[in-house]
């Protein structure tokens, strides 16, 4: 798919509105602040680069709250997910702006939400900068395949966890996701359980929500990362 490593003219058409609105929307001066910006395409979304004069944490947060109000208000981005990165002093810390912008607009996609800073994206914060090192590549896949042994009814056992943590826990919300009865569940529950080892709920869901976590996140990460 071209779109995904490409900037396409079908993708270029759909992202000009938003330019040309956020671009009238966008303050060159709030207060005593100057303020100047730069739109970035890059593979499946955008990057709003909003630079300004001065690094004083009260102005940072005075022009932060703005540009939320901004984006939460246009009318170009109503379907589209917002990830905002932590302000950064200079050059050198460029890098981490990308990624953290990455980050939250994951965690925006995977926890539908129109607009996150990195900072409030919870343990996503945590679980999705680390997606892609060893250990939680050696978790993930371990899991992954214990999910999809044909041995283990695989897609019954993966789909279960993933409406699992989507429900909170909840078997009731759970079998009515999948159009299963409350014990089918609570039996298949009980078998990922002694699978993976877990020696109470709280450990266990926390592994599942993690799986879930990656599992999903991989999908939009794979994008920018592979």
């Amino acid at each position: 798919d071209a779109d995904i490593y490409h900037i396409s003219e079908r993708s270029m058409q759909e992202y000009t509105p938003v330019f040309e609105e956020l671009n009238d929307m966008m303050p060159s001066q709030i207060g005593d602040i100057s303020c100047t910006h730069a739109f970035l395409a890059y593979k499946r979304g955008l990057f709003l680069i909003n630079t300004c004069n001065s690094s004083d944490e009260h102005d940072t947060e005075d022009f932060r709250d703005r540009l939320n109000d901004i984006l939460l208000g246009s009318s170009a981005l109503k379907d589209y997910r917002v990830g905002i990165a932590a302000p950064v002093h200079g050059l050198s810390d460029i890098s981490s702006l990308f990624l953290e912008a990455i980050y939250a607009n994951t965690s925006c996609i995977l926890r539908e939400k129109p607009l996150l800073q990195f900072g409030d994206t919870g343990t996503d914060s945590l679980v999705l900068p680390q997606i892609y090192t060893p250990y939680y590549n050696r978790y993930y896949s371990g899991t992954l395949q214990i999910l999809s042994s044909q041995d283990n009814s695989a897609s019954p056992l993966l789909d279960t966890v993933l409406e699992f943590v989507d429900n909170g826990g909840n078997i009731e919300k759970t079998a009515n996701a999948l159009f299963q009865h409350k014990n089918t569940i609570r039996y298949r529950i009980n078998k990922i359980s002694g699978l993976l080892g877990t020696e109470d709920e709280i450990s266990f869901f926390n592994a599942l929500h993690i799986f879930s976590t990656i599992y999903k996140a991989r999908k939009y990460l794979d994008t920018f990362f592979k």
